[in-house]
Parts: structure tokens; C-alpha cells; sequence
């Protein structure tokens, strides 16, 4: 909906928005990116609350579904903080207009739109602190838990089977998606390069938001390959309409294998 370009210039921070918001307005592409970085940095805090979940029922009884959703709610109180304190941060486009070619005068020929905050409002800073600060003691504290969860299926014997198995997928899909903080970690790097003055190059403000949105693309993939019920609907689905596709292609009947030797000159001898 954005495509970003994040720059940062001083104390002000300017976006330039490529994608199909730019044709509503600035405001929209402003809060179109504040919802989806609320989106991303809460996911951090999703795959935390998931592992930590996975590693409390292995060693306690299952809480109660009232118990989870205030847990849950309580999660997201500083993710949804941030949503409302940054949305109500946006200065005017034309502000922003002026900002950019006074800091960078060679983006004067830029496609799209400009948006974004003048100054340091504690808006910014909030968010700022909330989306950089907790990505590597996130990780840190996932890579923690996931080796104690491996640490204890590993010693359990008196597990069923199936349960094991359920729990090992869902390690391996929490496995996988754990790696996925990396990308984050990289676009952090990426916007800090820009915003301590270090380097300024276009492809490394596109490069923030590239590594954010691959996250939530391919977060769903992982638990659709590695989850089994997920990938065996989803192949049975696909095989399903390869087969009806055959059927269709033989006229209505299903293609048989023949045997060559049977047709050739003298197969029955």
C-alpha cells in the first residue's frame, strides 16, 4: 500500500511513498505505514508470547482461555500505545515538502509523496525506542526458551506419540519463525545508518521496509509448509484439482498407463 522510503534528517523524519496511497493522500500513506509497523513490531512480541506459551504448558496444566486473553491483551497494550501516539504525529506534507529539499536537495525529482514528522515529538520517540530497542533481547529470550523446550522433549519419555510429534511441528514452524527476527534486526541496522548520519543511499532506505514486509510474508508460510494439518489440506486441495484437470484433458476418463510391449510388433508371443 506504501512502499516506504524511510529518511531520516536530523530531528525530522520524511517518508516517501511509492505505492497506491500516494493517489488518496498524504495523511492516508501516513497512517497506512503507522498500522503496518504496529503490525510488525507487535509481531516480535507474538513469537516471544508463543514460545513462552509452548514452554509453560510442557511443565503446567493448560490456563484457562480467560487467562490467555488477558495475557494477550496485556501484550498488546504497548504495541496498540504505539499505534495511537504515532498516528497522532504527522505534520503536513507541505512542511515535509520544504524538509526534504532543504536537507536533501537531490531528491527534488522524486516520485511519490512525502509525509512524515517535523520534529522529535515523544510520539516518534516512543516508537522509535519501542520498534529498535527490544528486537535483540527478543531474540536472545526466544533462542533461551527454544533450547529449553528441545532441552525437555528431548527427556520426557512418558509422552504419547502423537503429542510428541504435535509438539515437535510446532517447534519446528517456532523454529523457523524465530529465524525470521534476523530481517528485523537488518532493517533496524539499516535505519540507523541513516538516521546517525553514517551513510544515506536509496536503496538502504528501501531496504527498511523490504526487510519488515518480508517478515509477515513469510511468517504464513512457514506454519502453512510445517504445520502438518495446513500443508496435507493444502495438498490435497492441489492434487485434488490436478486430477479433475487430467480427467478433463482424457475426455471425461481418467488416462490408464498402457503396456508398450503389448503394442509392439510380437509383444504377445
Amino acid at each position: 500500500m506504501t512502499q516506504d522510503r524511510i529518511i531520516p534528517a536530523t530531528q525530522s523524519l520524511l517518508f516517501i511513498g511509492n505505492g497506491p496511497c500516494q493517489f488518496i493522500s498524504p495523511e492516508f500513506c501516513f497512517q497506512s505505514h503507522n498500522i503496518m509497523l504496529h503490525c510488525l513490531s507487535h509481531s516480535l512480541w507474538s513469537a516471544l508470547l508463543s514460545f513462552s506459551y509452548r514452554l509453560y504448558v510442557l511443565h503446567h496444566p493448560m490456563p484457562r482461555s480467560s487467562t490467555l486473553r488477558i495475557l494477550i491483551f496485556l501484550c498488546y497494550l504497548p504495541s496498540f500505545f504505539q499505534l495511537i501516539a504515532l498516528g497522532m504525529s504527522s505534520d503536513s506534507a507541505v512542511m515535509m515538502e520544504e524538509i526534504l529539499r532543504t536537507h536533501y536537495p537531490q531528491y527534488d525529482s522524486h516520485s511519490g509523496v512525502v509525509y512524515g514528522i517535523k520534529e522529535l515529538k515523544w510520539g516518534l520517540i516512543y516508537t522509535i525506542l519501542y520498534v529498535t530497542l527490544p528486537v535483540t533481547p527478543i531474540y536472545i529470550a526466544i533462542v533461551i526458551i527454544r533450547s529449553k523446550i528441545v532441552g525437555h522433549l528431548d527427556k520426557v519419555e512418558n509422552m504419547s506419540t502423537q503429542t510428541k510429534l504435535m509438539h515437535e511441528q510446532l517447534l519446528k514452524v517456532l523454529t523457523y519463525q524465530a529465524l525470521l527476527p534476523m530481517l528485523y534486526l537488518i532493517a533496524v541496522i539499516s535505519y540507523a545508518l541513516g538516521a546517525l548520519n553514517i551513510y544515506h543511499h536509496p536503496l538502504l532506505e528501501y531496504c527498511v521496509f523490504i526487510f519488515l514486509t518480508l517478515i509477515s510474508t513469510l511468517a504464513p508460510l512457514v506454519s502453512l509448509y510445517f504445520v502438518r494439518p495446513y500443508s496435507k489440506w493444502i495438498s490435497s486441495r492441489i492434487f485434488k484439482q490436478r486430477k479433475a484437470d487430467a480427467v478433463k484433458a482424457g475426455g471425461g476418463y481418467p488416462q490408464k498407463a498402457t503396456n508398450p510391449s503389448a503394442s509392439a510388433p510380437g509383444g504377445n508371443l
